[in-house]
């Protein structure tokens, strides 16, 4: 069985090398993703995660994580990444900014015949806004 903590780091690295075609090996084809940062909340399939991360290089082309830490348990991976990119295209129906992001997630993952069967994921989405440009700093607050 493939350890959970390298799967995930394989994901991670194929992630940073814009390499999607990796992905046939290390997801099932029913994966789920339940991010409230995805429409609707939920992505379906290995194609929709494929689309996904596709759209993801399009606003963010150096788009790039870093695994923070990993903890598995039993049939569970989480881990607590930071997401670096620039907004150099159209993102999430907002125009190329030229800001750089960086935003930290968390996500656990579910391991299933050694492949990522289902995740839930949390991304600082206030401060992902607030570095697009879609939204200002909370009152009093500053960038």
């Amino acid at each position: 069985m493939t350890d959970g903590k390298e799967l995930v780091r394989s994901f991670a690295e194929a992630l940073n090398n814009h390499n999607v075609g990796a992905f046939d090996e290390m997801f099932t084809p029913d994966y789920i993703l339940h991010d409230p940062g995805t429409p609707g909340g939920i992505l379906q399939g290995l194609e929709g995660v494929k689309e996904h991360t596709a759209m993801l290089y399009v606003g963010l082309p150096d788009f790039y994580t870093t695994i923070e830490e990993l903890i598995a348990e039993g049939d569970r991976v989480v881990g607590r990444f930071t997401h670096r990119g620039t907004h150099t295209k159209d993102f999430m129906g907002l125009t190329a900014s030229g800001n750089k992001v960086e935003v930290e997630a968390i996500n656990i993952y579910r391991i299933a015949d050694g492949k990522l069967a289902e995740g839930w994921g949390e991304i600082d989405t206030i401060t992902l806004l607030q570095q697009l440009g879609a939204m200002g700093p909370p009152p009093g607050g500053t960038e």
